[in-house]
């Protein structure tokens, strides 16, 4: 074969192989274009996830105001106080924006967006964070567009906190707590706080037992279910129980709230859905798919939206969506 022609076949060969890859690559793109896109990586823009409640009006008390507002009156009166300040929104700004904690299970990846700490009352630089009955919780979890915490939950959002803090106990009142211990317990809290510089709004964790909620509810009912006081390493000082009645509360017990909406492998859920779930709903509960309860005062008898754990047969799809320690236990 002369010079001539072996340059000749080694121009077709190339041209043939070039031909082939372009081919090749077509026939991927075209197969690309018919096969739906990944599933991406969840990823939460906390910024635009917000507490649901009125602007803080001009003139609302400051959270030193309350504590002194509040301090002779009967503990009724006292709640029914925290209720109506809560739900005209004065809470302080850095609580509204809510952050992102992530949970795993095999298969399945999820962000839950959490208050940054606990329910209070007042502006930034004075504010307290109030203890409440679990029925007030509920009032305002429902007016902010959220719910209340699984304990599995609040295992996740300490597990997810740079900040831990360490259980600051004072001597229990026997009625159970007063506006006073709130106020000291506040005080022990931003004294250990002042020297982790926090960021305004930044996650922080271990220093109140958290009002959960649980399928136990329903076979105790008229009790309020607490859980957590983590200790730094991670366990809890109070597991979690249903020992108190609904009106019982102290300087010790919390309120951290969960946004109803939660991201699913890239995808919005109602919580409330995902805790049915018989698959999803280990992302949130360490104890099985069962009914988003709902606390109610003992006098209405039975809690709405029926408490339960779900059994198998109960499991069917729904319609597309269009211990203690610390305080008194």
């Amino acid at each position: 074969m002369d010079r001539f022609t072996r340059r000749s076949a080694l121009g077709i060969s190339s041209l043939l192989m070039g031909a082939g890859a372009l081919a090749a690559w077509s026939w991927r793109w075209r197969l690309q274009a018919l096969l739906p896109p990944p599933v991406p990586t969840p990823h939460v823009d906390a910024t635009f996830v917000r507490l649901d409640l009125p602007p803080r009006r001009a003139g609302a008390v400051t959270g030193s105001e309350l504590v002194r507002a509040v301090a002779e009156i009967h503990p009724k009166a006292r709640e029914q106080r925290i209720g109506e300040e809560l739900l005209a929104g004065n809470v302080p700004d850095f609580e509204r924006q809510l952050v992102p904690v992530e949970l795993r299970i095999e298969g399945h990846t999820a962000v839950a967006r959490v208050m940054p700490d606990y329910l209070a009352i007042g502006t930034d630089d004075d504010f307290v964070r109030v203890p409440m009955t679990p029925m007030t919780a509920q009032r305002v979890a429902d007016a902010a567009g959220c719910v209340l915490p699984t304990s599995h939950l609040v295992d996740a959002v300490h597990a997810a906190a740079r900040i831990k803090l360490p259980t600051a106990h004072i001597p229990l009142d026997p009625d159970g707590g007063t506006s006073q211990d709130f106020a000291t317990h506040q005080r022990l809290i931003q004294e250990v706080l002042a020297k982790e510089h926090l960021r305004p709004g930044e996650l922080v964790a271990g220093h109140k037992k958290d009002v959960v909620i649980t399928p136990r509810m329903l076979a105790e009912p008229g009790r309020v279910a607490i859980y957590g006081m983590h200790q730094p390493d991670g366990t809890p000082l109070q597991m979690l129980s249903l020992v108190h009645i609904l009106e019982y509360l102290d300087y010790s017990h919390g309120v951290r709230l969960v946004a109803s909406s939660i991201q699913v492998d890239g995808r919005e859920r109602a919580i409330r859905n995902v805790m049915r779930d018989p698959t999803l709903s280990a992302l949130v509960s360490d104890e099985g798919p069962f009914e988003l309860p709902r606390y109610a005062p003992a006098s209405e008898g039975v809690v709405p939206h029926a408490v339960r754990a779900l059994s198998p047969e109960t499991l069917a799809p729904k319609p597309a969506e269009s211990h203690g320690g610390g305080g008194g236990g």
